[in-house]
């Protein structure tokens, strides 16, 4: 038995440290080592030639590829270069040109562009555009020559040249109305509603947007019959030898442009009422009817029941407003009733269009 040995007066041992699990002793660690032998470092082999390594794939460095010239192919240990934000930058303006939140009003009008251009290729289709700029046009050329034929002082008036498509623009409206709302049931009767919303899932920027489409018509049709009456009814004044003096001054200028103004406004207001007439009675056919039936027959009868009555309602019907805010002279009331029409079907048709669920 082995004696205890005490330590030293003033001695503290030191504490060994003990071992890790798992871990061999000393001893067994150096007989492990000298069975294996030393270890090589990772790649002195190939250096010697023993072995080879195997051929990269690809193409070899500096090689056109792709048969793109000028481009070499990247080394595979490097990354392709990327452009990143411009040098100098600070670390918060390189977050903020990678990370940029976009505010509500650039989401409003991105979702408004979308629709108004989708709306704008269907409407500027050369078979829908052609046909109508040349029946609208026609029709103000007939009314002008006949005006300047028919009439014994048709350079009268402070309406100038364009004084002729006063008296057209009801037909005009009517023709205008006609293709807004076949536009609109026409997403009904092929279910492309579905498809519209699941692109803008917003509604009411979704019509919106369409109606703006249309509106772009309306306003090829106002420059176009514009023109027509004006130059034909230059021409029929030329040929017939009469005094052109008059549509040359100032206020004859001035007639011309609130005519132009004018026959403007009640183009776009007739795309708005056959927008709305389209898209509340889904059917070309309901609209259309609805549409002719009222303007030509229901106004002039309710026209002259309250005449008998002594009252003066047609400045404030809906298609008695379009005729005179283009060619009464106290267009102010007109305009008025117009405006209150529009909003009144505009906002109408996006109530419908919000809470329907039915888009087929």
């Amino acid at each position: 038995m082995r004696p205890l040995r005490l330590p030293a007066p003033g001695h503290h041992p030191v504490p060994r440290r003990p071992r890790r699990a798992g871990r061999f002793p000393a001893f067994v660690r150096r007989s492990s080592a000298r069975v294996a032998g030393p270890t090589r470092r990772p790649g002195k082999h190939l250096a010697r030639g023993r072995l080879r390594r195997p051929a990269a794939r690809g193409p070899p460095a500096g090689r056109h590829c792709g048969g793109a010239r000028g481009r070499t192919e990247p080394h595979r240990d490097r990354p392709r270069h990327h452009p990143g934000p411009p040098h100098g930058a600070t670390p918060h303006a390189r977050r903020s040109l990678l990370l940029r939140p976009r505010s509500g009003a650039a989401v409003l009008n991105d979702a408004l562009l979308r629709a108004y251009r989708s709306e704008r290729i269907k409407a500027l289709r050369p078979r829908v555009l052609i046909p109508l700029l040349a029946g609208t046009g026609a029709v103000s050329a007939i009314a002008a020559a006949a005006m300047v034929t028919l009439t014994s002082s048709p350079t009268t008036g402070t309406s100038g040249p364009l004084k002729p498509l006063q008296m057209v623009t009801s037909i005009v409206c009517l023709v205008l109305m006609a293709v807004a709302a076949t536009s609109f049931t026409n997403e009904y009767r092929y279910g492309t509603w579905r498809n519209l919303l699941i692109r803008l899932p917003n509604r009411s920027q979704l019509l919106l947007g369409k109606v703006a489409g249309q509106v772009v018509l309306a306003v090829l049709v106002a420059v176009t019959t514009c023109l027509v009456t004006g130059a034909t009814a230059w021409a029929a004044a030329c040929l017939r030898h009469l005094d052109t003096s008059t549509w040359a001054s100032g206020q004859a200028w001035l007639g011309s442009v609130s005519v132009a103004l004018r026959v403007l406004a009640a183009l776009v207001a007739a795309t708005v009422y056959g927008a709305a007439a389209g898209l509340l009675l889904r059917s070309a056919g309901a609209a259309l009817s609805v549409l002719f039936v009222w303007t030509l027959v229901g106004e002039s009868v309710l026209t002259a029941f309250a005449a008998a009555q002594g009252w003066a309602v047609s400045a404030w019907l809906p298609g008695s407003a379009l005729t005179r805010l283009a060619s009464d002279a106290h267009w102010a009331p007109a305009a008025l009733s117009v405006t209150a029409w529009c909003a009144v079907f505009l906002s109408g048709g996006i109530w419908y269009l919000i809470r329907t669920t039915r888009v087929t």
